[in-house]
């Protein structure tokens, strides 16, 4: 009957270069982590995200970066894969906040008059992006990419199936809650 090697045993096995030890210490603390993963990107509102691509990118950076570490416990290895699974979402999150930013400052920019343009600096903070794409419907998110592109009323209320004379109405009612949103931040 062949015992269990311990976790130092497996991490030594590991470092050695050894694949097995290495898949069955994957496969012992990997189902924790995934949860970390899936609650960060449910949190993060990451929906289209793959939790096994966040999964791979943190085995790989512990691989890559095992000779610099020092695990004392099973708890550390474990909590050290989370950790990294969580600057990679992290990171992520950041990246679409500054793709975010620039696509709200150029849509903005678009419906508010010249003079008010300038309220628009305050849309290089990530924390006002999220608030103000928070407040957007996806109907009112879609009209503002519309017009920002140069379509027209009609051509936006067929896509919405909307009176035009409704989906300029829309329009105004964002922009006034828009103006209102940047003067609060």
């Amino acid at each position: 009957m062949d015992e269990e090697p311990s976790f130092r045993e497996l991490l030594a096995r590991m470092d050695a270069g050894n694949d097995e030890a290495t898949e069955l210490l994957c496969a012992i603390f990997l189902p924790h982590v995934e949860r970390v993963i899936r609650r960060q990107l449910r949190e993060a509102k990451l929906h289209d995200m793959d939790p096994i691509d966040v999964r791979q990118s943190a085995v790989r950076r512990l691989l890559v970066h095992r000779g610099e570490l020092s695990f004392t416990s099973a708890k550390q290895f474990c909590v050290y894969l989370s950790r990294c699974a969580k600057r990679i979402i992290a990171h992520e999150l950041r990246t679409r906040d500054k793709h975010s930013c620039d696509q709200l400052s150029q849509a903005a920019s678009s419906c508010l008059p010249a003079n008010e343009r300038p309220l628009l600096d305050v849309l290089s903070s990530a924390e006002t992006v999220r608030a103000v794409r928070d407040a957007v419907t996806d109907d009112e998110w879609e009209i503002l990419q519309a017009r920002a592109a140069g379509r027209t009323w009609q051509q936006i209320a067929d896509t919405l199936r909307l009176h035009p004379a409704a989906a300029r109405m829309r329009f105004v009612r964002f922009r006034e809650r828009l103006r209102r949103l940047i003067k609060d931040h």
